[in-house]
């Protein structure tokens, strides 16, 4: 709400869709667009954040303190991912607006549970979006700083299906489930895979008292790579331990793969790159196109058929009471997304 006012107050065209509806949320993808008075000639672009951030446990109390923005209340998140993206956003439209800079037209795109699986980004229809090119700012390191290139990940949930019995009396009759979860996560190679792909077992949930031979196990996994064929290989090899450990103890196995989102890569000679690296240069910062591990809005972008780039957003120890941004890297962030916006695309 407090962002859609903003957006208007700048004399934004807005809509808020009502895609939270279909997964829980009370809010929905905010879109906007900045219907350029002063034409530059340049093609349509537009600029992206998410406005959720990770769990607030407390009050955020923002305060300035030797030249950085964090939480007084040290117990609790400061929400820079990303309330310091929509920030530089929404002043940068309204600096093209007091300064009446010429600029093409600008579409915004604040999207909504971002943080809990790229759901907003998923759900929003992009045919109101008329801009090909994108720039969103959800990324950490300095300002300059544009990733290029993320992987593709799949989840997997699996369950295992032993059966119960009495631990102590007749164990013999039991069929452990946690014991055949436990040889298929023995087996797999989990944490970095190589340069490119990581796999993780983060989530096992079975049993239910001690004295029970466990019936019932869940695990939830993931598999990363910037390759789809490494993506499939680790994949297959994780299934191939979960189906090790339903063969060697007699538990049932049951799971489904989930493909969250497809990986990118923006070549040094597509539009989008090369704007971001012009901008960074032209305010004298260091540009670097580098890869990510994680997933972003921009990989849903991208795979709905724009071409995005992330770019850094200045935030430092984000998803922890710890995190900060620093005062000159926001200023650095609003220029970078102001020159983006004043250089002309053909």
């Amino acid at each position: 709400d407090y962002v859609s006012k903003k957006l208007k107050d700048i004399g934004l065209e807005v809509n808020v869709d009502r895609c939270g509806h279909e997964f829980g949320s009370n809010a929905g993808n905010v879109t906007a667009l900045h219907k350029a008075k002063n034409q530059s000639g340049s093609s349509p672009i537009f600029l992206a954040a998410h406005l959720d951030t990770v769990k607030v446990n407390g009050d955020i109390l923002p305060v300035i303190k030797s030249g950085k923005i964090f939480n007084e209340n040290r117990e609790c998140i400061l929400g820079g991912d990303d309330k310091v993206g929509v920030a530089a956003i929404i002043e940068v439209l309204n600096v093209i607006k007091e300064r009446n800079i010429p600029t093409g037209d600008i579409y915004i795109i604040f999207t909504i549970s971002e943080e809990i699986g790229l759901l907003g980004a998923k759900c929003i229809n992009l045919d109101l979006i008329g801009a090909k090119y994108g720039f969103a700012f959800d990324s950490d390191g300095d300002i300059g700083t544009i990733v290029n290139r993320a992987p593709y990940q799949n989840s997997i949930y699996a369950y295992f299906k032993g059966k119960a019995a009495h631990a102590g009396l007749e164990p013999e009759k039991g069929i452990n489930s946690i014991k055949a979860a436990s040889i298929a996560i023995s087996n797999m190679k989990i944490g970095r895979i190589d340069k490119e792909s990581t796999c993780n077992v983060g989530k096992i949930e079975g049993g239910t008292a001690g004295n029970i031979v466990a019936e019932n196990t869940k695990l939830r996994m993931e598999a990363r790579s910037l390759k789809l064929s490494k993506l499939g290989k680790i994949t297959g090899d994780m299934i191939n331990n979960l189906k090790k450990g339903s063969k060697e103890t007699g538990a049932a196995l049951s799971y489904k793969i989930i493909r969250e989102y497809d990986g990118f890569e923006i070549k040094e000679d597509e539009i989008p790159l090369q704007v971001a690296v012009k901008a960074a240069r032209k305010l004298k910062l260091r540009p670097r196109a580098v890869s990510s591990g994680g997933g972003s809005d921009v990989n849903i972008f991208n795979s709905k058929g724009k071409i995005a780039v992330n770019l850094s957003a200045g935030m430092e120890n984000v998803h922890t009471n710890e995190e900060f941004v620093k005062v000159e890297q926001l200023k650095k962030l609003a220029n970078m997304a102001l020159e983006i916006c004043k250089i002309v695309i053909k």
